[in-house]
């Protein structure tokens, strides 16, 4: 049971899910860790309430009640499975709208589970006021409070860390949620609005970028083997322009890169999966500022493949072919218009270097070259090309055109990839081929290093070390990643290609290992 796969922001948004449901108009999250690193999750939310006699029905698995309005949080036990993954002990408040005897409570245990069975009788309980700073006033007359102690291996162990990224996700999957009225807090704090489409008014990145280019919408009705369904898509190029005027990093941020491309679903207002291709086209860089949103009900949850927990899904075979129909035909028009935006703009997806790339860079020339020799077509090419950019920008920066500072640093990176004998490198946030920590591309003159934004060591050490009190920890690192990608294209034959591929797969599992050994150390 403990290892059925939810995660903590998962189950977070399964709380957050069954709240919505039972008609919450405020949801309140809160994260705390005592002295001793024991972290502690409490969701409340001023919804319909729980009937008594349904209580222990709710924290059974597979338990179901009766709520007719229920759309999001659609089967039965979705919150016993994400609680028994959380914590040992998960206790439950709660108070129905329509009964006045008062707050009563129950909890899922699971040494109570393996000794008796069931899930122990709901008794009538005020809420722990003295025990909990909570939001819920108890004298509203109905709600729910959930408390889950000892969180046992969290997403991430820094509580700080854990609740930047719940603030993210939560405010990204449930973002039409919160355009329809509910307010949803954690520790206090407001969620904006996250809108990877950038259309919402309001929200984060509406506010710092502005709105998106309308590509195309519209209905695709869909039947197929008993289920027939409605699924709404809405297709939009994301400012080009404006994204690419602020840093790597920032658009990194913001979701700017091939993990963010793609297609959104959203079932019932909610989220399910961001980010991905559905196998209807192939992961490109211009497409980066490519999205797709699907809205579709519960009624296609077998086409699209909807696992239990909300957070997975696997097309049909049988819908798949009407999405390349429908969308799919559309998606080379779609590179093209990106493209024509970016050369308008004179901009790339790799606009300007940061510290590491531009040390690095420099001290090339007097580090032992690469033994892998650079594609002659592919190096004309490559230069060429900078030589055509080049003379766009110092048109601009002679007439003053555009940001002084930006133009200068842009114009340093096609300088370095004209003149380099050699390789020119380069740093990037996102998954390598192989999924280890980091891996390179080799592409012509460019070798870019690549360090997984999914690794542990990537969300528990790098993610962070732009907050540290040391701006150099992370140009300390790119620079070791760039030497160890360096290190290994210099391989001259088979057995020494292998022996760097094994030596970045054992450095990528011992991280792992021992990084997770940490988490569970420090918890």
């Amino acid at each position: 049971m403990r290892d059925f796969g939810i995660g903590t922001i998962d189950a977070v948004n399964e709380y957050v899910d069954n709240s919505i449901d039972a008609g919450a108009g405020d949801i309140w999250i809160s994260l705390s860790e005592d002295s001793e690193g024991r972290k502690t999750l409490i969701i409340e939310d001023n919804g319909r309430g729980i009937k008594q006699g349904n209580i222990q029905e709710v924290l059974r698995y597979g338990g179901r009640i009766d709520q007719p309005e229920a759309k999001v949080g659609k089967f039965g036990f979705g919150l016993p499975a994400s609680s028994i993954c959380q914590s040992d002990r998960t206790d439950i408040w709660t108070n129905h709208e329509n009964e006045d005897n008062g707050f009563y409570r129950s909890y899922l245990d699971i040494e109570y589970l393996g000794d008796n069975g069931n899930i122990p009788p709901q008794e009538p309980e005020e809420l722990p006021t003295d025990e909990y700073n909570l939001n819920l006033d108890p004298s509203a007359g109905h709600g729910t409070v959930i408390v889950l102690k000892e969180l046992r291996n969290p997403d991430y162990v820094k509580i700080s860390t854990l609740v930047r990224h719940i603030k993210e996700q939560i405010g990204r999957v449930q973002r039409h949620q919160m355009v329809n009225g509910v307010n949803i807090y954690v520790n206090g704090e407001e969620i904006p609005i996250r809108d990877p489409l950038m259309m919402i008014e309001g929200s984060k990145e509406c506010q710092k970028f502005g709105k998106s280019e309308p590509w195309s919408e519209g209905t695709i009705e869909f039947s197929a083997d008993g289920y027939s369904g409605e699924i709404e898509y809405k297709i939009v190029i994301l400012p080009v322009g404006a994204l690419q005027s602020v840093s790597r990093k920032e658009r990194t941020d913001y979701g700017i890169n091939q993990d963010g491309q793609g297609f959104y679903l959203v079932r019932n207002d909610r989220e399910i999966k961001g980010g991905v291709t559905l196998s209807i086209y192939a992961k490109n860089n211009d497409l980066n500022y490519f999205r797709c949103e699907l809205q579709f009900s519960e009624d296609l949850d077998t086409a699209f493949g909807i696992e239990t927990n909300k957070s997975r899904c696997s097309l049909s075979d049988r819908l798949r072919p009407t999405l390349e129909r429908e969308i799919g035909d559309q998606i080379p028009d779609i590179r093209d218009r990106i493209r024509e935006i970016k050369s308008e703009n004179q901009s790339s997806d790799r606009d300007t270097y940061d510290a590491a790339e531009k040390a690095f860079n420099e001290s090339s020339a007097w580090m032992p070259p690469n033994a892998v020799a650079i594609d002659q077509q592919t190096r004309k090419e490559q230069e060429n090309n900078a030589d055509e950019e080049l003379q766009n920008i110092r048109d601009k920066i002679h007439e003053g055109d555009g940001d002084l500072d930006y133009l200068k640093e842009l114009e340093y990176r096609l300088e370095t990839i004209k003149k380099s004998e050699g390789h020119v490198y380069e740093f990037e946030v996102a998954q390598p081929s192989e999924n280890g920590f980091y891996g390179y591309e080799n592409h012509g003159k460019l070798l870019k290093t690549k360090i997984n934004p999914n690794h542990i060591f990537y969300k528990e050490i790098f993610s962070d070390l732009e907050d540290t009190n040391n701006p150099l920890d992370q140009i300390y690192w790119e620079l070791f990643l760039m030497a160890m990608v360096k290190a290994e294209n210099e391989a001259r034959n088979e057995d020494q290609k292998r022996f760097f591929r094994t030596l970045r797969q054992n450095l990528s599992s011992s991280l792992s290992t021992l990084l997770s050994e940490l988490q569970k150390e420090t918890e």
